[in-house]
């Protein structure tokens, strides 16, 4: 699915916002309104769990996720 540039940057500014928060939570407002615009939009294509350095996280039980982030 492919998405407006100026759609894709405000995706990475909220994913900035996530990561600098190191939000966890899908009950932050930010993540639940960006949620919600883009499945309205059409143009949702989901979220993931991340580690510190930026890594996608992989389960692995000897360490936790840090933030979540849009695709």
């Amino acid at each position: 699915m492919k998405r407006a540039k100026q759609t894709q940057k405000i995706v990475d500014n909220v994913n900035d916002y996530l990561r600098n928060n190191h939000v966890k939570s899908q009950g932050d407002p930010v993540f639940v309104v960006m949620s919600h615009a883009l499945i309205e939009a059409k143009c949702y294509q989901g979220f993931n769990y991340f580690t510190a350095d930026g890594k996608l996280f992989n389960g692995d039980e000897n360490e936790q996720f840090d933030h979540l982030e849009f695709y």
